[in-house]
């Protein structure tokens, strides 16, 4: 059943194949260089308009946090802003020739920073008039996905020729990789296996590390236990392995994926590591893993954010200077630059002061001083020397530090490196304030070029969940970097931000710097501190900020994210027909199995085919007769759920239908859908509705309403001498950018001609029509159906062409929605035809299978672990399945616990379309289901 044996079959064989680590059988011979980015560099690719390229090694600010699919490298993507048009940025790889009688597919994984994102692949002639050949737009997720075309068949040799993906459709942020371009159709990737550990904690060469960190790593699926080097040199764990350890090989085929260091990490001091993945059933083993890096915390900070003012100062040297950096170089080493200092007044009030206000309190350890360092210092002796320090908690009662040396001279040549620390001594200080008592000359001004403080961290900092944070699990738990001296920490804790300022919302006391809150509830907001006590010290006590983070807002059912190819495929879990002889098919017959373009959120959702007319999936491998007149899927759980927990009070689902395929509801008056990557050039895919002309004669139709699928839906009219793809054609179309378009393909095979007006000029509901006279075919647009006009007006040349068609020709209406998979509804009204036209409306799929909706009850049922079972219909019925957009449906809770369904035992959920009650022979079409939640 659906490919069941056949990737079964598959899976063992990846099971088995991990013995060896190079490439496979099935590759292709990719036309690109670098198109993995592995070269670590941009080039051959090249850019055009607003947009930024890197070849990065990790995906950082990711959502979804991931690796380059394969190797060490992808291209990092950043558009700041959308262009007037989507080929405004580009990425390019030029110098390509097509050649003629082959086709080729190109295929690129992508993955956005978060939420969605769409790009366009085409393949092109590299010179005016740029033609297309099977152009294509995607929509990217924030995982990572593989996209792909094939071209169609060249019928010359094109040449020059690139490949170009085209991105300013949006603001964007995202990531490309394994960029292949080849003969023929398309080949799944095999890409090469990881077998080295990666993703490690500590990141790569971070700082700041707390010193009792426990590094993890990701480990290679292929090792059996893992061999830990760590240590101080890189030399040693570079080099070291089991028969040469160096000292460094700190465990050995350990099980576990992590590792706890001796004792506390060293203040300040870099360390280096390496794990070596190990199975001893693989002669290759172990393979060796990168050597990591990172540096413990230090044992004091600087402080940063600090107010500085003073009693006088000479204009452009005010006392802000002093703390902005402004004359430091990377090298902490200062100027000469004197609009990089401080300089009293000349006759400013004496004393001179200088004070420093920080925005908490802390307490000082040092304090780094680089004194005046203009070039003339040595001459005039401007710099302080002798100085009163004084610092205070409020502003207000001061207190005097004794003990202070006299601030060294600045040598007045640029290189000057801070003067020997000033021990500071752990006073506690928001406010610093220095009088000057005496400087190196004779003159009144006091100068100084910039001064840095350093604080012991004695309170409770970086929260996590961090503060602000939204999106916080229920089962979180409450951690923090504790206070250098404290002892124990005392938690506060609620909803209730006041009673955590006020200190009446104390939780507990503990030694730990963790804990577990447990009972949260979702979508609310809590606000959390944590103040650390230390009995032996001075001060005591450290008052914590008021931390804050938020819930999810919902509980996950089901998002669909989960579910793959091989051993946790969707119909496995959500039963259809195979399981309930009911006319439900779940998923694709083919992998992906689940639906991974049309989504509501994250990167797949469930297809869901209805059929209730007694036989499912007539015409395929998959038929099968005697099924029930009613279509549903279920899901069981072999432990009931509680669907209480946290204070959720409905179960919510989105869910997508699609259009009809076509109503004629009155006379003229046609609701129609189609599907199809576009009518352009080589490309045919579209859904026609058509009636027989003989001789002249022509149609005419109001377009009232089409769906914005992509800017290059097209809907309108059409003449042909065939039914097939590629065939003699002409069209009249609008676009959901209310533009008209005049396009015709003179001969079967060649590309077409077109032509079409500004964007916004022709806005609908605007009128288009089709005329035959002899072999001349003519189109023509209205803005109110009775002033007719070519698409340049004035120019009736510019929409007219003589063709050689036959005498008989296809007539009638046309839809592509630009976007394949994705059907786009269109309204026409004063459908009219004139001339010999025969026939009632009849519909062709061009190129592609389209699909549609017919009109039946959707509903949602679930049931308890005690067999009670509640049906809701949806209030829309029979309409819901046909909305192709995606439609949020709320079921309040009380609909299921009124009928006697226990919600904390909930053991099944379905999915239906038809009459479960009173099953009748009834419609047949696809659903889209997704983010099924509790709220």
């Amino acid at each position: 059943m659906k490919a069941r044996i056949v990737w079964l079959t598959a899976a063992l064989l990846i099971a088995f194949m991990w013995f060896g680590t190079s490439h496979a059988q099935g590759e292709v011979e990719n036309i690109l260089n670098n198109g993995g980015f592995e070269d670590g560099v941009v080039e051959p690719w090249i850019t055009y308009g607003n947009v930024t390229v890197e070849v990065v090694e990790e995906l950082v600010g990711a959502a979804v946090p991931e690796e380059p699919i394969e190797g060490d490298y992808c291209l990092h993507v950043v558009v700041p802003s959308a262009g007037t048009n989507f080929w405004d940025s580009w990425i390019k790889y030029e110098g390509l020739v097509f050649e003629q009688g082959k086709y080729y597919t190109l295929s690129a994984f992508l993955k956005c920073k978060e939420g969605t994102l769409q790009i366009d692949f085409k393949p092109e002639l590299n010179a005016n008039p740029w033609t297309g050949y099977g152009e294509q737009s995607f929509t990217m997720t924030d995982e990572w996905q593989e996209y792909s075309l094939t071209t169609p068949v060249f019928t010359g040799d094109v040449s020059p020729a690139d490949i170009v993906f085209l991105m300013a459709y949006a603001a964007g942020d995202f990531w490309m990789d394994g960029i292949r371009f080849y003969e023929g159709d398309y080949v799944p990737p095999v890409l090469k296996k990881r077998v080295a550990a990666s993703s490690p904690n500590p990141g790569k060469a971070a700082v700041d590390v707390p010193r009792d960190t426990v590094l993890s790593w990701a480990p290679s699926p292929f090792a059996a236990t893992h061999n830990v080097y760590f240590g101080t040199v890189y030399d040693d764990v570079s080099n070291a392995d089991t028969t040469n350890t160096r000292d460094v090989l700190v465990s050995q085929e350990q099980d576990a994926n992590t590792f706890d260091p001796d004792g506390l990490l060293d203040f300040s001091q870099a360390y280096y590591w390496r794990v070596d993945e190990v199975n001893n059933l693989n002669p290759e083993s172990p393979w060796k893993g990168d050597v990591w890096s990172f540096t413990a915390e230090p044992f004091v900070y600087p402080i940063e954010n600090i107010i500085a003012t003073a009693s006088s100062w000479q204009s452009g040297m005010g006392p802000e200077n002093t703390v902005n950096g402004s004359g430091l170089d990377d090298n902490d080493l200062h100027s000469t630059n004197d609009a990089a200092m401080w300089l009293s007044g000349i006759a400013g009030p004496q004393p001179t002061w200088i004070q420093y206000e920080f925005d908490s309190i802390y307490k000082l350890h040092e304090m780094w001083v680089w004194n005046f360092n203009m070039a003339i210092e040595p001459l005039f002796g401007l710099g302080l020397r002798d100085v009163t320090f004084e610092y205070s908690t409020n502003g207000s009662d001061w207190t005097q530090l004794d003990g202070i040396p006299e601030f060294a001279q600045g040598p007045g040549i640029g290189g000057y490196a801070h003067n020997p620390p000033i021990d500071l001594g752990g006073i506690v200080a928001k406010y610093v304030k220095i009088t000057v008592n005496s400087n190196w000359g004779s003159q009144s001004q006091y100068g100084l070029s910039e001064v840095r403080f350093f604080y012991i961290p004695v309170k409770a900092w970086q929260p996590k969940p961090a503060s602000g944070e939204t999106g916080v699990s229920l089962d979180t738990v409450l951690s923090w970097r504790a206070g250098r001296e404290a002892a124990s920490h005392e938690i506060y804790f609620s909803s209730d931000m006041e009673a955590v300022i006020n200190g009446t919302a104390i939780l507990d006391t503990i030694t730990e710097n963790n804990y577990e809150v447990g009972s949260l509830e979702y979508g609310k907001t809590y606000y959390w501190k944590v103040n650390e006590v230390n009995d032996a010290e001075s001060p005591m006590f450290w008052e914590g900020d008021v931390w804050s983070f938020s819930t999810l807002e919902y509980s996950v059912v089901d998002d669909f994210e989960q579910y793959n190819n091989v051993d946790n495929k969707i119909f496995d879990v959500w039963g259809d027909y195979f399981v309930n002889n009911t006319g439900a098919t779940v998923g694709h017959f083919e992998p992906p199995f689940a639906e991974q373009n049309i989504v509501h959120e994250g990167s797949q959702s469930m297809p869901l085919r209805y059929d209730n007319d007694g036989t499912v999936n007539e015409g395929t491998a998959y038929e099968q007769a005697g099924t029930m007149y009613y279509s549903e899927v279920e899901r069981e759980w072999m432990v009931p759920q509680d669907w209480t927990i946290g204070g959720v009070e409905m179960l919510t689902l989105f869910f997508r239908g699609n259009p009809q395929a076509f109503v004629e509801s009155s006379p003229g008056n046609i609701v129609m859908s189609g599907t199809g990557a576009d009518i352009y050039q080589m490309t045919d895919e579209f859904r026609y509705a058509y009636k027989r002309l003989d001789g002249d004669g022509s149609i005419t139709a109001r377009i009232d309403s089409i769906q914005d699928t992509h800017e290059w839906a097209k809907a309108g009219l059409m003449i042909r001498s065939l039914l097939e793809p590629r065939c003699m054609q002409v069209h009249m179309v609008g676009s959901p950018r209310n533009r008209v378009e005049w396009m015709y393909r003179p001969a079967a095979g060649v590309v077409t001609t077109e032509i079409s007006t500004e964007v916004d000029s022709t806005p609908l509901p605007h009128w288009v029509r089709l005329t035959r006279r002899g072999n001349t075919f003519i189109g023509e647009h209205s803005a109110d159906g009775l002033n007719w006009s070519s698409i340049t007006e004035g120019d009736p040349a510019s929409s007219s062409v003589d063709l050689q068609m036959p005498a008989t020709v296809y007539i009638g209406l046309v839809v592509t929605s630009h976007a394949s998979g994705i059907l786009c509804k269109v309204e026409f009204s004063e459908v009219l035809t004139t001339g010999n036209v025969t026939g009632q409306w009849q519909l062709a799929d061009v190129g592609v299978t389209q699909g549609g909706n017919e009109a039946d009850q959707l509903y949602v049922a679930v049931e308890d672990s005690a067999g009670n079972v509640k049906v809701v219909d949806h209030p829309d019925n029979p309409n819901a399945v046909l909305v192709n957009n995606w439609q949020q449906w709320n079921i309040p809770f009380s609909e299921f616990s009124d009928a006697g369904v226990d919600l904390t035992a909930i053991k099944k959920m379905y999915i239906g379309v038809g009459n479960r009650a009173t099953p009748v022979i009834s419609g047949t079409g696809t659903l889209y289901i997704d983010d099924i939640r509790l709220y």
